[in-house]
């Protein structure tokens, strides 16, 4: 449907729509990154996520932010601004709490026997 709407318009304009929906479906899909932080937070652990994915995302991220400042697309600008933005907030969970859970002892409730 979006696309018949799309090739009603003017060239121009349809490239504009389609570009505004894309760039708002990425942005709404990095906030799993946010979900995924604040799961950490929660936690205090990080130990469900893979430093290496995160920190390979987070540099593609800017690879693609510079990328569309030297073409001037502002719908790619915005997207990927947003996810470098969530990502590098992810990695940053990475320097602030621990990457495997703290192993604790069970506790006994019951006090020691005194004979």
């Amino acid at each position: 449907i979006l696309f018949l709407l799309a090739q009603m318009l003017q060239a121009k304009d349809g490239r504009a729509l389609i570009g505004s929906v894309a760039s708002c479906s990425q942005t709404i899909g990095s906030s799993g990154c946010l979900f995924l932080a604040y799961k950490a937070v929660k936690q205090k652990v990080i130990d469900f996520i893979p430093l290496k994915t995160v920190a390979i995302i987070w540099v593609l991220e800017i690879h693609v932010v510079i990328y569309s400042i030297g073409i001037m697309d502002f719908h790619l600008l915005v997207a990927n601004a947003a996810f470098m933005i969530t990502s590098g907030l992810l990695l940053l969970m990475f320097f602030i709490y621990p990457t495997k859970a703290p192993k604790t002892k069970p506790s006994n409730s019951l006090p020691p026997a005194s004979i």
